[in-house]
């Protein structure tokens, strides 16, 4: 009978200490999270900032008449030559200069074909496709639709040509059509999570690096295992449960140091399939 007590004490009181270890690491994890979350905050609200004061400068700014084309132009000298002539009058033409007559248009060819919008500096070619850089990364650049501004792609983001927005460490061109969803819209929206959390996390408490990288399922499935693993290898009695037991506990082992090393090389990603921020 008093081993009996002694084994029932045993198994209370280590299910005390196993639910009181689940509610720390449960409010560890709040914590970490809602500290990340105001400092997402408070760096969309700086850019906020950024961007209205970008815009009160730009209505400020005084708007600029575009110059004529160059069709326009020729037209209008070649309108000008003729009626002289008719009338008899004889055109005196300056040294090193010369009547430009207008070509007609190709309508098969396209505009960037075309030697009349090939020859036009009013003509802006359009965006060509870039690749993603060496690193691999296909969210480290967005191609822009319009010309690159410090209004769409401001700092830390960088406009590494007139239709391409370097994205910084912390960004990621995730979104739809690649322009967030606040407005004014802008490139590079999307705030990475950082791998060095994520690293820090997953090494003290094994889990809560893949729940706060977004990976839900798995960071749960690492998270329950060991606890019914502890609880089969200690209340019931029989041996092949309890080897099956402290087999399963070794492989959570393994499963936990292949995790930190992944983590260090930055191999994970967050729940949409962006890689994390290096550190």
């Amino acid at each position: 009978m008093s081993a009996l007590l002694k084994t029932q004490d045993s198994n209370t009181t280590f299910k005390k200490i196993s639910f009181s270890l689940l509610l720390m690491l449960f409010c560890l994890f709040i914590t970490c999270s809602s500290s990340e979350m105001k400092k997402t905050k408070k760096s969309l609200s700086k850019k906020m900032k950024k961007v209205k004061t970008t815009i009160k400068n730009k209505e400020n700014e005084p708007n600029i008449q575009q110059s004529p084309s160059f069709l326009e132009t020729a037209a209008e000298e070649k309108l000008s030559t003729k009626s002289k002539l008719s009338q008899g009058n004889e055109t005196v033409l300056q040294p090193n200069t010369t009547v430009l007559e207008p070509v007609e248009s190709d309508t098969t060819s396209s505009p960037a074909t075309n030697p009349l919008t090939l020859n036009n500096p009013v003509y802006q070619q359009p965006p060509q496709a870039v690749n993603p850089t060496n690193s691999g990364d296909p969210y480290e650049i967005a191609n822009t639709k319009t010309s690159c501004t410090q209004m769409n792609c401001f700092y830390p983001n960088v406009c590494i040509s007139n239709f391409v927005c370097k994205c910084g460490n912390e960004n990621a061109n995730y979104f739809k059509d690649s322009i967030s969803s606040e407005n004014p819209p802008y490139y590079c929206a999307y705030g990475r999570k950082k791998q060095l959390v994520a690293f820090l996390l997953e090494f003290f408490l094994p889990s809560f690096g893949h729940l706060y990288a977004g990976q839900y399922a798995i960071g749960v499935l690492k998270l329950l295992l060991p606890c019914v693993f502890v609880v089969l290898l200690y209340v019931i009695q029989n041996t092949l449960v309890k080897g099956i037991a402290g087999a399963g506990l070794c492989g959570m082992s393994i499963w936990w140091l292949v995790d930190i090393i992944l983590y260090g090389l930055n191999k994970y990603s967050d729940q949409n399939g962006v890689r994390l921020a290096s550190w």
